[in-house]
């Protein structure tokens, strides 16, 4: 049920900025999508230099205050005289303009030993500073990945929102000439075959020129373009080998719109032949001028085969392809049977709708569980209002879990509403899900009602998830202070949060009074501050840390909050929470952080600080709480049948008898936190087996995976020199029969680059033989009566 708020008003139009000279295939690129009846009326900034041009003074005369959205089509060389001086012009922008962009040449190993690093670095800057970002093409999304892994960002991966809006190709100009085969493109030079665009290195000019070696006597090769700066020489080295292969060669320069269509149409055969194309602009002229051009066989050109069928010539050999295509002219044209797209303005519509949708839908959802205290409540959304953080960049959602009265709603410079659920108890794990599941932003930040931020509180916490450090995303808590805020005006506690924020002197006397300097000051929980000094503020963070972070204080990104599974409804009950989802995002490969920048003040003292009769019995239960669900062996009695086991095993049956699995399930399990589950199995074989609860048929569930700590997978029954809990604690193992691996590890190992992973997905762990770590076959087991019996 929910509750109609403010609505914020309504952003303004996103302003494109249009760096470079119209020549460069990025700038057409931009130009040619404005041009269209979807973007037309949004607003453009031109500038013919974006590398040595004031970006934001640009946007500044035209009338773009900060705050206004900004969308830039980017490649390194059009802002830069290197990579990261291009990302170095765009962050600052980024924090004063909300950024989205439209990433092109994307980084990939073809740009040779260091380039490709310096790059890839470069380029997770700019994702990092963007709100959004646009590839051209699926494989460009790969590449993206991959390159924000190599610069040691891959939690960026899932923590912008991107979109793949593929290059416009619009319909032939005019129809294929009625008699191909007696339409040579220049009378004066003969056959040509032809390449469109700049001229560099590694666009495949060289091997075209290599192709003719085979080819008439008549066939040369042009150029319809220039070269790129800084590659001039490429020219002479071009005509230089074409002179000593007897072979015409020209360059024409840059060739006006107004003769390409006819420069295009006049070639012999059309070549593309880059072997490193993340997107295409070349490609899509020649088809839109009606040609179907020879492309060497690719991820992207495969992508562009499935979305335009028959349109493209695709070769695995160039000497060969290019003589079938002066043998039949008419195969180097397209016929009206191929279909072309997207059109123009349908590129431009899929921009118009996602950047309408990145420019309303907020980057941060702040979600605070609340409980009849409206004056607490007002206090917080009051101090929300002052946040650095601009407000449209977040939403404010207030669960309230189950009041007697809805809370009253004032109207606020961000958007905020509510939702609400029955009242069932202290829910408050419930009430931040429900939340979360209802919010939109990429990140989830959660905020306690009775806890108000310092200004720059969300700026700081957000930004800790989003510089991507993790590479399955960043948890990151705050620092959580404590004062009594009883009997303080309003307007003194806000005006005191800035105050402190500031570094006043009321934040470093705990304890002490400050008549007229806002609230006593209240001491920190001692042991959460000895913690973050142990581990670095949690980068030192190991498999017990998940109990430094407090759910109070606390941002991640959505994606990681649905990997590990969310805050946990069936939580009822004071506490826990918190460490039980830390818990699963770290076994999910999370990063943990703390960001001791990010204050919030909680009215009143620490839970531990606390004198209440029944402190040590909420304590007990909700210890009793976690032992369900946390598979830390610290935090639980390995006595007992919990129903979520630290170690999962996936036991191969196969054509092996009862005996064999019946003694290999209970050696796996004698003294040991672990579940079994049979794979491969007949159920009537193993029926009595199952009467034990930690013994299961099929594949383990999402939610036991999520939580347990080792994964081991045992190909046929085996029998152990010693226990499980002995062989896991060794780590990671794999031999012939059993793969012991840690539930961590294999997430952090799915986020690695392809080019890390190999081309079988090596986890990196070496191969013993399976005697060394005390692990046998069962290969003629005894009666089981013997065996129980003692007599075997």
């Amino acid at each position: 049920m929910s509750r109609p708020a403010a609505v914020p008003r309504a952003p303004a139009q996103p302003v494109h900025l249009v760096l470079g000279p119209p020549e460069h295939g990025v700038t057409r690129c931009a130009l040619e999508l404005h041009d269209t009846p979807a973007l037309r009326e949004q607003p453009v900034v031109r500038l013919l230099d974006g590398v040595t041009a004031d970006l934001a003074s640009a946007l500044v005369a035209e009338g773009h205050e900060p705050g206004t959205p900004v969308h830039v089509h980017v490649t390194d060389r059009l802002l830069g005289r290197s990579a990261p001086e291009a990302a170095a012009r765009l962050a600052p922008l980024a924090r004063r303009w909300p950024l989205t962009v439209t990433l092109h040449d994307l980084p990939q190993p073809s740009d040779g030993a260091g380039a490709h690093e310096r790059r890839a670095r470069a380029y997770a800057e700019i994702v990092a500073a963007s709100r959004g970002v646009v590839v051209s093409s699926h494989h460009e999304a790969a590449l993206l990945d991959d390159a924000l892994r190599l610069a040691g960002r891959p939690g960026l991966v899932t923590a912008r929102p991107r979109a793949v809006i593929p290059l416009p190709v619009d319909p032939p100009a005019a129809p294929a000439p009625s008699d191909t085969p007696d339409t040579p493109a220049t009378p004066a030079t003969g056959r040509e075959v032809g390449i469109l665009g700049f001229l560099y290195p590694g666009k495949g000019h060289q091997e075209a020129l290599e192709a003719l070696a085979a080819q008439p006597a008549d066939v040369g090769l042009v150029c319809l373009g220039r070269p790129s700066p800084g590659h001039e020489d490429l020219v002479e080295s071009l005509e230089a080998r074409a002179a000593e292969l007897g072979r015409p060669c020209r360059v024409t320069g840059f060739v006006p719109d107004q003769d390409l269509l006819d420069a295009l149409r006049a070639v012999a055969v059309p070549v593309a032949p880059h072997r490193h194309l993340s997107a295409s602009g070349s490609i899509n002229t020649w088809l839109a001028a009606g040609r179907r051009p020879l492309v060497p066989r690719s991820r992207y050109v495969e992508e562009l085969e499935v979305r335009c069928p028959g349109a493209l010539l695709v070769y695995d050999d160039l000497d060969a392809a290019v003589g079938q295509a002066l043998e039949d002219p008419a195969v180097t044209w397209l016929g009206p049977e191929v279909v072309l797209g997207p059109g123009r303005d349908d590129a431009a519509q899929a921009y118009a709708a996602t950047l309408a949708d990145w420019s309303t839908r907020p980057e941060t959802s702040l979600v605070i569980p609340y409980h009849d205290d409206q004056r607490g409540l007002d206090l917080l959304l009051d101090a929300l209002a002052r946040q650095t953080l601009p407000p449209g960049s977040f939403e404010v959602i207030v669960a309230d879990d189950g009041s007697p009265q809805p809370p009253v709603l004032r109207e606020q410079p961000y958007a905020v509403r509510l939702l609400r659920q029955p009242d069932a108890g202290f829910r408050a794990s419930a009430a931040r899900h429900l939340g979360a599941t209802a919010s939109t932003g990429r990140v989830l930040a959660f905020l306690d009602g009775d806890t108000l931020p310092t200004p720059d509180y969300l700026a700081r916490l957000v930004g800790a998830v989003t510089t991507g450090e993790g590479p399955c995303g960043t948890l990151a808590v705050g620092r959580r202070r404590h004062a009594d805020l009883s009997g303080v005006p309003a307007p003194e506690v806000l005006a005191w949060l800035s105050d402190v924020a500031d570094g006043a002197d009321a934040a470093d006397h705990p304890g002490a009074d400050h008549p007229g300097a806002g609230p006593r000051v209240l001491p920190e929980p001692g042991w959460l501050r000895e913690a973050y000094a142990a581990t670095d503020d949690l980068r030192d963070a190991d498999d017990r840390s998940y109990r430094f972070v407090i759910s109070a204080v606390m941002a991640l990104p959505r994606e990681l909050y649905d990997a590990a599974g969310g805050f946990d409804p069936g939580f009822v009950g004071y506490g826990g929470e918190d460490w039980d989802l830390a818990h699963r995002c770290w076994l999910a490969g999370a990063a943990l952080r703390h960001v001791p920048e990010a204050v919030a003040w909680h009215d009143g003292v620490d839970f531990a600080g606390r004198d209440d009769e029944d402190h040590r019995r909420v304590k007990d239960l909700e210890t009793l709480r976690l032992a369900r669900v946390l598979t830390d062996p610290l935090a639980r009695d390995p006595r007992l049948v919990w129903p979520y086991p630290r170690v999962v095993v996936r036991l191969h049956v196969g054509d092996s008898g009862p005996g064999a699995v019946a003694g290999c399930v209970a050696g796996l399990l004698d003294g040991a936190d672990a579940g079994v589950w049979l794979g491969d199995v007949d159920a009537a074989l193993v029926q009595d087996l199952l009467g034990d609860p930690r013994v299961h048929l099929g594949d383990p569930s999402g939610e036991v995976l999520r939580r347990c700590r080792e994964q081991v997978d045992v190909a046929a029954p085996v029998l152990l020199a010693g226990s499980l809990t002995e062989l896991v604690d060794r780590g990671p193992v794999r031999t012939e029969l059993v793969v012991v691996r840690r539930t961590r590890d294999l997430a952090r190992h799915r986020a690695r680059p392809r080019s890390q992973t190999g081309a079988g997905g090596d986890d990196g762990i070496p191969a013993v033989s399976s005697a060394a770590v005390g692990i046998r076959p069962v290969t003629d087991p005894p009666p089981l009566e013997a065996a129980w019996g003692g007599w075997a």
